[in-house]
This record gives C-alpha cells, structure tokens and sequence, in this order.
C-alpha cells in the first residue's frame, strides 16, 4: 500500500491512502494546484526504507527522486535541461521544508505523471530513467 505525505499531511497518522490510478492522479492534481514548487512523498507501507518517491511540481514540470534501503538515490534526469531560475537552484518546498535536487533533474509535468504511475504499479520499484546524481 502506498502512503502519500503532502502539505497538510505530514505526520504519520496524518498519511494519505493511493489506492488505485484515480487516487494517485488526484493527489497530484492537488499538490500542481496547490501552487509552484511544490513536494508529495509517495511511501510504501508508510515505511520509507521499504521505498519513497518524492515528487516535486512546479506547473509544467517537475522532478523525482526515489530512495529504498540498500539502494542508490536516484533522480529524474533531463538531457536538456530547463535554464536555472533566477536564484539558482533546482528547490521545491514541503510545508517549510526545503528539497534540492540537480540541476537537470527537472523533466516534463507528463514524465514526473508517468513515473509516480510507475512507482505505484510496481509497488515502489525505481522508475524508469532515474539515475544516480552526478
């Protein structure tokens, strides 16, 4: 089962349920609409050790990042990266917390889609085109 923490829901008892396509792309048309730069964290069985995936959107895109015990932390990677905004830094934010992630790890709103989609199916297996940061 996949636990969601998001503004609003970030202490353990506080987790939301995705079960199913329907609850995952609800979760993220709620974290887009909540504003720019924002995080979800998708968590199996509310255990991060057993698999997260963070995800960040900021309106037409957005990144991954996915950790499980024993394994590498992996980030989306764009091959063409977006040009850095002003401030210099690849930044989201959940409630005050702040999320750095590489500069070309920003992709497509419909690949960070595509790839929670992935870590929901697989039951929290790495999606595909993450890679190691460099």
């Amino acid at each position: 089962m996949i636990k969601a923490q998001l503004e609003g829901h970030l202490h353990t008892e506080d987790l939301l349920t995705v079960a199913d396509a329907a609850d995952l792309d609800a979760l993220l048309d709620r974290v887009a609409a909540a504003g720019p730069l924002q995080l979800a964290r998708l968590i199996v069985d509310g255990d991060p050790e057993k698999g997260l995936l963070t995800v960040g959107i900021n309106m037409d895109r957005g990144f991954l990042r996915h950790y499980r015990a024993g394994e590498a932390v992996t980030y989306s990677h764009n091959p063409s990266p977006y040009p850095l905004p002003d401030y210099d830094e690849v930044i989201y934010y959940l409630d005050r917390a702040e999320e750095f992630a590489p500069d070309d790890a920003e992709v497509p709103f419909a690949d960070v889609r595509r790839g929670a989609h992935e870590f929901l199916r697989s039951g929290g297996a790495r999606p595909a085109g993450l890679k190691p940061e460099a």
